[in-house]
């Protein structure tokens, strides 16, 4: 078979835990895979890579610490003035009334030479961009420097759904655009790009058999005394974390040994630790912070339930691996919770914002071992639908077909 070379190009690495576990995944069904990160100190590189598990692939950080940052730069402005010109003031004109986005494009577009040159040194097939808008300013830059080598770019819910300058001129260069929900490909459609262009449908995956062993070793420990229901997530305002707070006082007038643990961190905690305070369960709240995965999946295993009160979400993570662990999870009926709860099955619905039915999901549970049990039963069938490396496969197969110039088989891509 010949040897596929991947470059994942990620924002900052290491990124998600799930990104880590599918760099892991693809690299074991035959695709070398070389993780790249445009953000953060070449020097602590080695230790986190080592703290992924992941220590002893090839991988590399850009930074304009760099050198060779600024020396890609210069020879790529040389060798192709027109283009770089070109994108410069492209990206002016694009983000004239968005400074933001202005600093953050010409961020990544000043390090897209370092790509460039770095996928030609490493003779990578593909370039994949790993979740962003932003990451894709490499693709004109490759197109010019490296037309060889394929393009990939991941969509997730933000920038399939949200307006950002650029990016229907930037998504034109990718050979095939990636996503892991089918009410994005929609989304996609309504971009209105000009060529016709193939769409890989491809769940995240999580590690089922890690989430095996876990749920294993919980299940041999004696009960606590204390019991915990738990919330994991950024700390911000789109994730309704104040929800969670809200039905947990709703639940625990009853309960004296009922513990909310949350896990993660972000700019609404302070907001939440006084909201607390006013509803007078601070006492019974335990600020977490954010975990490494490892931590956080064995946190996840000691719930009696994991609460979700996000009023946007398409397939999330934290509701994954809370099923592949066996803890019965309660949400919002949002999209993509909703495929994935089997009409209420597997996953505990609420309508969006009712916080009281949040409340009366997770009393049912508390309350209810056979129904914890018919849940925990529903979301193991289901959770199979997302095993990582079914995903991996998925992945392995669109990298060989672009590197080989095959067409993509019929179950993998639609066009648009």
């Amino acid at each position: 078979m010949v040897p596929i070379r991947v470059i994942y190009l990620f924002s900052q690495y290491p990124a998600e835990a799930f990104a880590v576990a599918e760099v892991k995944a693809v690299g074991a069904v035959g695709i070398e895979v070389i993780p790249v990160a445009l953000r953060g100190d070449p020097r602590r590189l080695p230790d986190r890579l080592r703290a992924w598990g992941i220590g002893t692939q090839p991988a590399d950080l850009l930074s304009f610490r760099q050198v060779r940052v600024w020396g890609s730069l210069v020879r790529f402005a040389a060798r192709h003035p027109v283009v770089f010109a070109s994108e410069v003031a492209q990206l002016v004109v694009d983000n004239l009334l968005a400074p933001v986005h202005l600093m953050k494009s010409a961020f990544v577009l000043l390090k897209a030479p370092a790509v460039m040159e770095l996928a030609l040194q490493r003779r990578a097939d593909v370039v994949h961009v790993f979740w962003g808008h932003y990451p894709s300013f490499v693709g004109p830059i490759i197109n010019a420097g490296a037309p060889r080598c394929r393009l990939t770019v991941f969509l997730g819910a933000y920038t399939a759904r949200h307006e950002m300058p650029s990016r229907r001129r930037l998504l034109e260069y990718a050979d095939c655009l990636v996503t892991h929900y089918e009410g994005h490909v929609a989304d996609i459609r309504g971009l209105g790009l000009r060529s016709v262009k193939p769409v890989a449908m491809i769940r995240r995956g999580v590690d089922l058999e890690q989430a095996s062993g876990v749920r294993a070793r919980r299940a041999s420990q004696p009960a606590r005394f204390v019991e915990r229901v738990g919330v994991v997530c950024t700390l911000a305002r789109h994730k309704s974390v104040d929800h969670a707070l809200r039905a947990f006082q709703l639940l625990c007038r009853c309960r004296p040994l009922l513990e909310l643990h949350i896990i993660g961190d972000g700019p609404e905690q302070p907001a939440l630790e006084a909201l607390a305070q006013a509803l007078g369960i601070a006492g019974r709240i335990r600020f977490l912070g954010r975990l490494g995965h490892a931590e956080t999946l064995e946190a996840i295993a000691g719930f009696r339930l994991l609460i979700l009160t996000s009023l946007s979400e398409y397939y999330p993570n934290t509701i994954k691996e809370g099923m592949a662990l066996g803890i019965p999870c309660v949400a919002y009926a949002v999209p993509g919770i909703i495929e994935m709860a089997d009409a209420g099955k597997s996953i505990r619905l609420a309508r969006p914002g009712r916080i009281e039915e949040i409340a009366q999901r997770m009393a049912e549970l508390l309350d209810d071992s056979a129904l914890v049990e018919k849940t925990v039963a529903a979301a193991d069938g289901r959770i199979r639908d997302f095993d990582i490396r079914e995903s991996a496969r998925k992945l392995a197969t669109l990298f060989r077909c672009l590197a080989l110039g095959s067409p993509l088989p019929p179950d993998l891509a639609t066009t648009i």
